[in-house]
């Protein structure tokens, strides 16, 4: 067993954004970490509500062993740029990721480092089971995720088919930030963080329920901010980009099959994200062309400006 005093620094991170009415929860339950040495380090990504106000509140008495660390972005950065920042800020070996609208179980550091001093060198991402609860605290069953345990490691092409993950439970080997650096494409991180991992190791998915997820909760909305195709679309092509520019910081040789694979799902994701923007376009200039008068002649010049394929589908509707 590792004495308290020769212990690795871990670090906690807590992403928060617009999330006022959670954040406190979700501080304190960093707070009851009980881990040590723990950096904790709490980034609002330049919320528009008062988050970051009751973030300063809620640590502004704190007495505890763990070194805090309150950040906030001049400018509001999306979920990739803002993990990137924290990440370059942390001084941990392992990092725990957290969101400003969950809650963590105070063991959870506890129990990740000790998994991931069972399997170092071996496992570079863990997640946990978690308890889903609604915007009010109270259980939600539909968003409970249950592992078993199993050490995990996928090929390129099994990625999207075989995965079974929750992010939002994740922890990460600090060695995959300094192996990859930042996450070039801004999309979701845990997916990037994922990837990354099979290429050089395995994922650990824990039995242990480790924390609260919120269903309801910011993180679970960003599909009711942009059309679910364009999201869906541009997440995809994002996570097969990221893996082509991973692939060059390491000397990994892909199969001929996941090469193949590989050069096909960016052409597919990237042909179909610009479908759905076209087509949400589309649908939009529909409507003014029914609600204004339009010279034809210069609106079909307009049309022809777009793909062939989404011609006919402008014309159609």
């Amino acid at each position: 067993m590792i004495s308290e005093s020769s212990k690795p620094l871990v670090t906690y991170l807590l992403v928060t954004y617009n999330q006022e009415k959670y954040v406190k929860e979700a501080v304190e339950s960093a707070l009851a970490q009980t881990y040590s040495p723990l950096e904790i380090i709490i980034s609002d990504d330049c919320s528009k509500d008062k988050t970051f106000e009751i973030v300063k509140e809620t640590v502004a008495n704190y007495q505890g062993p763990h070194k805090v660390i309150l950040n906030r972005n001049k400018q509001n950065l999306g979920t990739a740029n803002h993990v990137n920042k924290v990440m370059s800020m942390a001084k941990g070996e392992l990092f725990v990721m957290a969101a400003g609208d969950d809650i963590s179980y105070p063991h959870r550091t506890v129990v990740l480092f000790d998994y991931w001093q069972k399997y170092i060198n071996q496992v570079y991402a863990f997640t946990s089971s978690m308890e889903g609860i609604d915007e009010n605290g109270l259980p939600c069953l539909t968003t409970d995720r249950h592992f078993d345990n199993e050490l995990i490691q996928l090929k390129v092409s099994e990625y999207f088919t075989k995965c079974h993950w929750c992010g939002a439970g994740a922890a990460y080997d600090r060695r995959l930030f300094d192996i990859f650096g930042s996450i070039k494409y801004n999309f979701n991180e845990d997916r990037a963080y994922l990837s990354r991992c099979w290429l050089i190791g395995k994922t650990l998915a824990l039995k242990e329920i480790l924390l609260k997820y919120r269903f309801g909760g910011i993180s679970t909305k960003a599909s009711d901010i942009d059309n679910s195709n364009i999201l869906n679309s541009k997440w995809r092509l994002y996570s097969f980009l990221q893996i082509q520019e991973d692939l060059k910081k390491i000397s990994k040789n892909l199969s001929l099959e996941e090469k193949n694979y590989l050069k096909k799902q960016v052409a597919k994701w990237q042909y179909l994200y610009n479908y759905y923007k076209a087509e949400s376009f589309s649908k939009k200039l529909f409507y003014y062309k029914k609600t204004i008068k339009i010279d034809y002649k210069e609106w079909n010049k307009f049309v022809f400006l777009f793909p062939k394929p989404l011609r006919k589908y402008i014309y159609e509707n």
